[in-house]
């Protein structure tokens, strides 16, 4: 099977799925054993947390992929991808962050099937990079509530989110687009996960990004650690000190932003 058959038919099952709300269960590991239940109707439930939800449906997902492996069918391969890419886009629609974590799972599954289905491993990188780009800018753009990071202080987040705007300006003058690209999908990131009502550790947040806006982002963060050493050792009034301020500034609007 080639690899343009195998998107073909891996994108339409999974328009064919998502046109009609029906999707696969859930599997709930308990005591090493695993129950079906409704996926919808855990996404309603009010008793779990968010980090609950996504030990769940990260648990499921590997639950699933190892027998999928086992049996080794290219048919249950194709429909494991395009299931899970749907509960991933309606995740995202409900604006729950699990989708991107279920679609990034998804691409690091490809180095799995890499040795016995190199042609469906590259396909599953071709199709999940596809989906994130279809899903991500409407998720990124739309707006929620109000939220949570739960480990991290605001003011940090500020001048991390402030730091990496900052950073995306200099990589676009230096003409690097693709690391603007990057950091600017961060920056959305940060703000969409201080804005949607969820609560979600920092690590949690960062996993939801694609790679190279983790590497980006992995390097406003150590620019920001270099400048916090740099204040503390001038004092109140530094240059460090300066930058920090302005980044939490810009920072405090980002967040805020619509």
């Amino acid at each position: 099977m080639s690899n343009m058959k195998i998107i073909l038919e891996t994108w339409k099952r999974f328009e064919e799925s998502g046109s009609c709300e029906r999707y696969s269960p859930v599997i709930l590991i308990e005591n090493n054993r695993g129950t079906e239940t409704d996926f919808l109707t855990l996404l309603e439930r009010k008793d779990i947390s968010e980090s609950q939800l996504t030990t769940i449906l990260t648990e499921s997902f590997d639950y699933e992929l190892a027998l999928v492996l086992k049996e080794g069918m290219l048919d249950n391969i194709s429909g494991f991808i395009s299931n899970t890419m749907n509960k991933a886009k309606a995740l995202l629609e409900r604006g729950k962050l699990q989708g991107l974590i279920l679609l990034n799972k998804l691409k690091d599954t490809a180095s799995k099937l890499q040795g016995k289905h190199p042609k469906i491993a590259k396909a599953v990188v071709i199709l999940v990079t596809a989906a994130a780009a279809y899903f991500l800018m409407d998720f990124l753009s739309g707006s929620q509530a109000h939220a949570v990071v739960t480990d991290l202080p605001l003011a940090t987040l500020e001048i991390v989110a402030g730091a990496a705007d900052q950073l995306t300006d200099a990589a676009m003058q230096a003409g690097n687009m693709e690391a603007a690209q990057a950091l600017e999908v961060a920056v959305q990131g940060l703000k969409k996960g201080h804005q949607i009502e969820s609560e979600m550790s920092f690590s949690q947040l960062i996993d939801t990004l694609p790679s190279n806006s983790q590497e980006q982002l992995q390097s406003a963060i150590d620019f920001v650690s270099k400048l916090s050493k740099e204040a503390r050792a001038e004092g109140a009034g530094g240059d460090a000190e300066a930058i920090l301020k302005t980044a939490r500034r810009v920072g405090e609007i980002i967040l805020k932003s619509k």
